[in-house]
Formats: structure tokens, C-alpha cells, sequence
């Protein structure tokens, strides 16, 4: 079996490889599919990840967006009404709701959280970039969670999993 760190390397640089044209046209049908799912956790896209600002910006719109801020080594969600004015640049570099800003979101005003990933497997494991914070966070609420990407993504093996591994409910690879 290829172990976790080998797996990274493999999926950072296949998605990498994915055009301008194939990214834009995703991103489009993730916002089509997603639009009117109601009220989600999504994530700043970041580096070679599926682009969500499409689809954050509508449901900013709508007051529907809730965002990732990581305090600690915890996710919290944020509410999101304007993501050019209430985000900030994050130590990591990913754009993340200013909490000066932005209020602080129960769990009982989310209805799915979108989960990020380098990959994802046919039980609906992901690799992510090591650091559990998605993880954690699905261990402590009872969100439905549903991993998001490229159809490029999907590895069709199992990814080795440690105790503390968690896979979505529900997988949308464009």
C-alpha cells in the first residue's frame, strides 16, 4: 500500500496538471450543483483546489456562507457576507473570515459542510494536507460533510488510514 506522504506527492501534482479550461469549467458545475443546497461550510480555495469563489460569492448573496477559520488546531465556522471585505490572509496563506469582521457560527445554522482534499477513495476517505483539521472538526459535529473537487481526484483504491481518519458523506467531483 502507498503510504500517506506518497499519496500527497502523487495527487498535488496530478491536480496540478489540470488546464484553465477544465478548472473554470468545475468550478461552474460545482456552483450549479451546490447553489441551492442551502446553508454551507465551504473553504477558500487554495493553490490547485477546485475554485469556489464562484460559488462563495452567491451564497455570501443569499446569507448562506459560512467559512473555516483555524483557531488552535480547530475549525471554527464564521459567517461570511462579503468575502472581498471580511477575509483575511491566514499564516498558511489561505484566505480565512476576519474575526474582527465576521460572527461566529453555531452549528445549528449549517446545513452541509463542503470538505476539501487532495483525493478521495471509494469509501470516501480523503488525503488532505496531514494537519486533521477537517478531521477533528467532522468528529465533533454531526454535519453532513461532502468532499469536493475534481473528478480527477477520485482514486479508485483505498487509502491507508490511521484511527482517526474520518470519510464524507457524500462525494462531488466535477
Amino acid at each position: 500500500m502507498i503510504p500517506k506522504t506518497e499519496w500527497r506527492q502523487i495527487l498535488l501534482s496530478k491536480r496540478k496538471l489540470l488546464s484553465a479550461q477544465r478548472r473554470s469549467g468545475a468550478s461552474a458545475l460545482l456552483k450549479e450543483k451546490l447553489l441551492k443546497r442551502g446553508r454551507l461550510l465551504s473553504f477558500s480555495s487554495f493553490n490547485s483546489e477546485i475554485d469556489t469563489r464562484p460559488l462563495n460569492i452567491l451564497l455570501a448573496a443569499q446569507g448562506c456562507l459560512f467559512l473555516p477559520r483555524v483557531e488552535g488546531s480547530s475549525l471554527m465556522p464564521y459567517r461570511v457576507d462579503d468575502i472581498d471585505s471580511q477575509l483575511i490572509h491566514s499564516s498558511t496563506g489561505i484566505w480565512e473570515p476576519d474575526p474582527r469582521l465576521c460572527s461566529k457560527a453555531s452549528l445549528s445554522e449549517i446545513d452541509f459542510c463542503l470538505v476539501p482534499g487532495l483525493g478521495f477513495d471509494q469509501e470516501g476517505f480523503r488525503i488532505g494536507y496531514g494537519k486533521g483539521h477537517y478531521d477533528r472538526f467532522l468528529a465533533q459535529s454531526n454535519l453532513h460533510s461532502i468532499g469536493v473537487g475534481f473528478l480527477e481526484q477520485w482514486i479508485d483504491e483505498r487509502f491507508p488510514k490511521d484511527p482517526w481518519d474520518l470519510p464524507v458523506k457524500e462525494l462531488l467531483l466535477t
